[in-house]
């Protein structure tokens, strides 16, 4: 963690944390980012292609997607689960499955659909390269949830990505409040 004259260092417990007002609480002028030493919140829930993760499906429809625009064929469509990615492909037509239905029950609006695409909730793996990214972008730290906690969220989150960023927010926050050195299980737990 990088050395910030804010922080001060905990003895016997080998970490450093950000400073605190008389009653033992986080300064409300300092965010969890400072405490982790993050570089940016990297479970904000919104789009940004800073932390965009490589992801099978979410890969497979913007080429797809890309395709439809790329050749003019017409208007592309892309549907999935609340909260499991389409943000970050949002330069076209997109909502939930429900969208696809609809639009099933309007020939006209059938006929210029070119291409379609549809995003489910993450996998386990999928779910792994999402946090290597998103960590990745803000901070050079590898150690901050233990595979436990990752394995808890993954559970409590049922794989979608908004939930997922929620829930790790949270504990973020709370294990700043804390001052816990890493973000375990029983954590996730409580806070989850």
């Amino acid at each position: 963690m990088s050395q910030n004259p804010a922080h001060r260092f905990v003895e016997g417990r080998g970490d450093v944390v950000p400073p605190t007002d008389d009653e033992g609480t986080m300064n409300s002028e300092v965010d969890y980012t400072i405490y982790w030493g993050f570089q940016a919140l990297p479970f904000a829930n919104v789009p940004d292609p800073r932390f965009y993760g490589p992801c099978s499906q979410h890969d497979a429809a913007h080429r797809w997607l890309s395709y439809g625009i790329q050749t003019r064929k017409g208007m592309p469509l892309l549907t999935g689960d609340i909260w499991c990615g389409k943000a970050l492909l949002s330069r076209r037509l997109i909502g939930q499955p429900e969208l696809r239905h609809r639009v099933a029950g309007v020939p006209q609006l059938t006929r210029q659909i070119a291409v379609c695409a549809h995003l489910d909730s993450l996998t386990a793996e999928e779910k792994a390269s999402y946090i290597t990214a998103r960590m990745g972008a803000a901070t050079h730290r590898t150690d901050v949830f233990t595979k436990e906690a990752g394995a808890v969220i993954y559970e409590q989150s049922q794989g979608i990505g908004r939930l997922i960023n929620a829930l790790r927010g949270q504990c973020l926050f709370v294990g700043a409040i804390e001052h816990v050195s890493q973000i375990d299980d029983r954590l996730v737990q409580r806070v989850g």
